[in-house]
């Protein structure tokens, strides 16, 4: 059995240099985890400090591009 994108998530928590886990991504576990999450989700997790981190990093990014906000508004 592979590991759960929740454990994953515990252990880069407690990680000397901590990265984000994306999750639900196994097509075929989708008949299994579809009731709980949704047939159109996936999971992005990280810790807080890296979300810190990357919030720092937004000035001048993707973000601010005309394309991302007119995604943004939808």
């Amino acid at each position: 059995m592979f590991p759960s994108p929740i454990s994953k998530r515990t252990r880069e928590r407690s990680s000397s240099k901590p990265r984000c886990v994306v999750g639900f991504t196994d097509i075929s576990a989708r008949q299994y985890i579809g009731n709980a999450v949704g047939k159109d989700y996936l999971m992005f997790n990280m810790p807080f400090d890296r979300f810190v981190q990357m919030e720092k990093l937004v000035d001048g990014s993707f973000v601010e591009n005309a394309l991302w906000k007119s995604l943004a508004e939808r």
